[in-house]
């Protein structure tokens, strides 16, 4: 059945590609200059996994409901930013996988602790351990862009099928958490400093030396947060998951609002998205999958089809020596300085 969405998910898409791209850079560059650390990861990764099939949990099920993810954060962050779309709160699975909590917790906190992988400090180990799916995110932003339904759409306001909408939710839904050491996310009950209403409320606590800069990235991730917990918790509240896929779109475009996209770093407008997820799927089947760069930028340009081949080999080329560079200048921020 179609949908009213908000003009505001067109600008939102804008803001959520730059974010993913954002992580990107830093989750590459990271994999170069760490890669026995990141290998390490994803070791203790197959054994988090291979714990809970045991116990009875298959991959699909752990993915459709983001227990992996779920289990990494409270590894990491003792907070769980993972708050998948289509779960109803404290179902069977749910309450299943909450009872082997101790009992994980317990054979894996302090193998998390002997992690010594850098990036870890700032980068999520739920979102290193699954890298961005570039290929679908190109598919659904090259299609979304050249749909007329969406053209009106984001112009103003119409109604829209289910199956755009799902295209909109895919590139709109991965949301990557940068972690601060000065701030942090965390649940309390109301009552406990004499608000009346019922059940936890989520906290955002920052310590009093954070940086200008940091305090407001970290004051829009709480916002995002905050959207989804309440998305997630709220089953009779507006932002109910009946229906929920077209809720959460609701909540992460609201979550871009009022921000100017034209001050992004990486993606300002809608027309470098789709040239942008082709230059970072160039990069990466260069580095992780040994493809030399003239064929990797082709097979990534044969997927952008908004213009002819030579002019989407060039922009593609063109963008994929932007992100290298942006690559490089992480590396180099990331690499140990040598004392003189």
């Amino acid at each position: 059945m179609a949908k009213q969405l908000d003009d505001a998910v067109a600008t939102g898409i804008v803001h959520a590609l730059d974010r993913q791209t954002e992580f990107f850079v830093k989750a590459m560059a990271a994999r170069l200059v760490w890669r026995n650390e990141y290998a390490d990861l994803l070791r203790l990764d197959q054994e988090i996994q291979t714990f809970w099939n045991m116990r009875g949990f298959s991959d699909e099920i752990m993915r459709e409901r983001g227990l992996m993810s779920n289990a990494w954060d409270l590894l990491q962050c003792n907070f769980c930013y993972n708050r998948p779309a289509a779960v109803v709160h404290e179902d069977m699975i749910e309450r299943r996988f909450d009872t082997f909590l101790r009992q994980f917790l317990a054979q894996f906190a302090h193998r998390f602790k002997r992690l010594t992988f850098p990036a870890l400090d700032h980068l999520r180990a739920a979102d290193l351990r699954c890298p961005l799916d570039l290929p679908a995110m190109i598919r659904a932003a090259d299609g979304l862009f050249n749909n007329d339904q969406f053209r009106q759409f984001s112009s103003s306001s119409r109604t829209i099928s289910q199956e755009l909408g799902q295209s909109i939710f895919l590139l709109l839904h991965r949301y990557p958490i940068f972690l601060s050491s000065a701030a942090r996310f965390f649940f309390f009950s109301p009552a406990d400093v004499g608000m009346k209403v019922a059940g936890n409320a989520l906290a955002f606590g920052a310590s009093y030396d954070i940086g200008a800069e940091e305090f407001v990235a970290a004051l829009d991730d709480y916002k995002f947060n905050f959207l989804m917990t309440r998305a997630y918790f709220a089953p009779n509240a507006e932002t109910s998951r009946a229906d929920s896929d077209w809720k959460m779109m609701d909540q992460l475009a609201t979550t871009y609002v009022g921000k100017e996209a034209r001050r992004n770093k990486y993606i300002s407008q809608k027309n470098s998205i789709v040239v942008s997820l082709c230059a970072m799927h160039a990069w990466d089947l260069v580095h992780h999958h040994q493809m030399v760069l003239p064929s990797a930028i082709n097979r990534a340009a044969e997927m952008f089809t908004t213009s002819n081949a030579d002019s989407r080999y060039k922009k593609v080329k063109d963008r994929y020596r932007a992100i290298d560079r942006f690559i490089t200048e992480a590396v180099e921020r990331y690499r140990p300085r040598e004392k003189t």
